[in-house]
């Protein structure tokens, strides 16, 4: 398995419009044949912060993912929302 975090700081005063669009976004990619989890958190302490946790079966459903239709238009609304982005890949050990 193969497993992505991202983390995410939103502009200021974005942070219910950031969580709005995740909670439409989510149950879309939850669809997806090669999605084993996708999980979005927003940090107690400083709200503006967001992590995603994803899981895809392999290499091949991570890059069907970034292909699908709701991926692409996910991808510029959350860039007019972010002010910084950091992700790291994973692979799956225990």
């Amino acid at each position: 398995m193969i497993c992505l975090t991202v983390h995410i700081t939103v502009k200021s005063g974005r942070e219910q419009e950031t969580a709005d669009m995740f909670r439409s976004y989510v149950k879309l990619v939850q669809t997806e044949p090669g999605c084993m989890r996708f999980d979005v958190l927003q940090s107690r302490k400083e709200p503006r912060k967001f992590m995603l946790y994803e899981l895809y079966r392999d290499e091949a459903a991570l890059d069907a993912h970034r292909r699908t239709p709701h991926f692409l238009d996910y991808t510029p609304k959350m860039q007019d929302l972010t002010e910084q982005r950091e992700s790291e890949l994973f692979t799956h050990v225990a």
